[in-house]
């Protein structure tokens, strides 16, 4: 799960390792496992297990690929903090990190579903 530290990563982690479910949750080098997002992170696991793995360029394919090497499924929510300081990082976090994410899935041969949730073309007034 990409941008698994967010409030909709956690909700969607929680519910996965309820069922039972293995969680991999990639993050940037800017956090650290000690962070109050990873604290957070590691009380919602029920039944499954949560592992956290530092990327240090999320757009890198390879570490990417590196990232989902025993997933079946990857969900990537990247985009909801990471951009509000520049405008640069608006496209890296809704354009380049997701790009990166869904080349990496599809030469992956163990991935059979990629699911992507992004809020960058919703409607502020809606």
């Amino acid at each position: 799960m990409f941008g698994g530290t967010g409030a909709l990563g956690t909700t969607i982690g929680a519910s996965l390792t309820k069922i039972g479910s293995r969680c991999i949750y990639p993050y940037r080098a800017m956090a650290s496992v000690y962070d109050t997002r990873m604290r957070e992170l590691k009380t919602t696991a029920d039944l499954g297990y949560k592992h956290f793995l530092r990327l240090n360029d999320m757009t890198s394919e390879k570490e990417c690929n590196f990232a989902m090497q025993s997933s079946n499924v990857v969900i990537s929510a990247v985009g909801s903090r990471i951009w509000r300081k520049k405008e640069s990082d608006f496209e890296e976090a809704n354009i380049r990190v997701p790009m990166a994410i869904a080349k990496a899935c599809k030469n992956n041969h163990n991935v059979k579903r990629f699911i992507y949730i992004s809020a960058a073309g919703a409607d502020p007034n809606s």
